[in-house]
């Protein structure tokens, strides 16, 4: 499902909708994010994604699901969008590893549309938002490999990684839920599932860039993540 402007909400599961307005509400409600909104006040918009996919891409994977969620940053901080898609994709190898992580096995995305359908509808929807992604080298070297393949141009968006800004903050590599932990975040629903982990990664965000400059955050071009520079966190 996808949608954006001002349906922000529409289309999506009832679960969803009530994640999306508690993430909300705990942003709104704190006092670090107005130090974090004045940082990105150059940009219209900032979209946390996250994917889900069969396996690491050097061993053959695919995505099998983008999320994205949208945040317009002026006059106010406001939903502008959810993206949330599966995707049928051109194999049927999935790593067992990958399947226990997210749940998602080929038979449950024979309906789904494949990646040369869903791709183009992903690159609008993110525009020419400030992108925000955890382990952004494994999402973004992802999507690179698949405008590559598909004959789009890699997006030329800006990109913040939490992981990095995480080891900044904390002096060491800290997965996401470790992030969650540190900064007292509750999960709403169970992780790995791409929209949920777009929401948390989202409260992180806004929680942790508050300590540092934007030039201190230093966003990187999109279409510079090379995928096949990433290295699972061990």
């Amino acid at each position: 499902m996808a949608a954006g402007g001002d349906g922000a909400h529409r289309g999506a599961c009832a679960g969803c909708q009530r994640s999306l307005a508690r993430s909300h509400g705990n942003l709104v409600n704190e006092d670090h994010f107005i130090d974090t909104l004045k940082k990105l006040k150059q940009f219209k918009s900032v979209t946390i994604i996250d994917l889900e996919t069969s396996g690491l891409l050097n061993l053959g994977g695919e995505i099998i699901e983008i999320g994205a969620v949208k945040y317009r940053l002026s006059p106010k901080l406001a939903l502008d969008g959810l993206f949330f898609q599966r995707i049928n994709p051109p194999t049927r190898e999935f790593d067992p590893i990958a399947m226990r992580v997210n749940g998602i096995d080929p038979a449950s995305l024979a309906a789904a549309p494949p990646p040369e359908e869903v791709l183009p509808k992903f690159l609008a929807f993110i525009n020419h938002s400030l992108i925000v992604a955890h382990r952004a080298l494994f999402d973004a070297g992802f999507l690179n490999w698949y405008c590559d393949r598909y004959g789009y141009p890699r997006p030329q968006n800006p990109v913040l990684d939490t992981f990095r800004i995480g080891q900044q903050l904390y002096g060491e590599d800290v997965r996401l839920d470790g992030l969650l932990k540190r900064n007292h975040i509750r999960v709403p629903v169970s992780r790995h599932k791409s929209w949920v982990d777009c929401l948390t990664t989202s409260e992180v965000f806004f929680k942790m860039a508050r300590w540092y400059t934007l030039a201190e955050l230093n966003p990187r071009p999109f279409a510079e993540f090379d995928p096949s520079l990433y290295k699972p966190v061990r």
